[in-house]
């Protein structure tokens, strides 16, 4: 199977997380996602542990929001230590997707003339025409790269 947490039970039905597919779309209904609690947890504490590791104190990764856009993710990211990444919907209508999490943990981007021009994380400008400020990045790059790749092993 591509994934750890997938399997054909018994029945021959896929199973996800050990949860049988065809009773799932049973009984909440088709189309149907289905994510794996336990899964993105330990994906997000992997991550969390790669920044400890090679950042500053503080620092945390954030999810992307637009990846996967639904309150019920939330509230799992933030216990796990992450915050969350907020988008402008439309630039005349600003909307904070996750304002409900600790603004501390927030994270904007403004882009008019390409995908991000600035990043602003608690207010301060951290990223200016695509680059970061007062980092090195390539420096950041090999240190979480390296660290990813210990985690994964």
């Amino acid at each position: 199977m591509l994934y750890h947490n997938l399997s054909v039970n018994d029945q021959g039905h896929l199973a996800i997380a050990g949860m049988d597919a065809c009773e799932l779309a049973a009984t909440y209904g088709t189309p149907l996602y289905v994510l794996d609690e336990d899964l993105v947890r330990s994906k997000c504490r992997t991550y969390v542990q790669a920044m400890r590791a090679c950042l500053p104190e503080g620092s945390m990764p954030l999810f992307a929001s637009k990846a996967l856009c639904f309150r019920g993710i939330y509230p799992v990211i933030d216990e796990e230590g992450m915050g969350a990444d907020c988008f402008l919907i439309r630039k005349e209508q600003p909307d904070l997707l996750c304002a409900e999490l600790d603004p501390r943990d927030l994270f904007g981007n403004v882009g008019y003339h390409r995908p991000c021009d600035m990043v602003f994380v608690n207010g301060q400008l951290t990223v200016k025409d695509g680059h970061l400020m007062k980092v090195d990045e390539e420096r950041l790059y090999r240190q979480g790269k390296e660290e990813i790749e210990r985690l994964l092993g």
